[in-house]
């Protein structure tokens, strides 16, 4: 019998082929599942950007409850600065 792991996973444990790889279409656009094809580009540009910035939201959110609740507002100006400089670090190296 072959080794139990023959560098194919299980599909080399049962036999089967692996799956056949799905050629990419240009002109399709997939958001998180969604496909968003049959939107004009203005929609399609609209429920993008909505979408960083619902979740750009929900991250503020969630860093003010976390400096809050969890450290009571003691690290909240190390956590600006550092994030301040991690920004300023990421744009210059854009």
């Amino acid at each position: 019998p072959p080794p139990a792991d023959a560098g194919g996973g299980a599909a080399a444990l049962s036999g089967a082929a692996p799956p056949a790889a799905v050629p990419a279409d240009p002109d399709r656009l997939f958001v998180m599942g969604c496909d968003l094809s049959h939107l004009s580009p203005a929609v399609q540009f609209a429920t993008c950007s909505g979408g960083v910035f619902a979740f750009t939201l929900v991250y503020g959110y969630l860093q003010e409850l976390i400096v809050v609740a969890l450290c009571g507002r003691k690290l909240s100006l190390f956590l600006a600065t550092v994030q301040f400089g991690g920004y300023a670090i990421w744009s210059a190296w854009l």
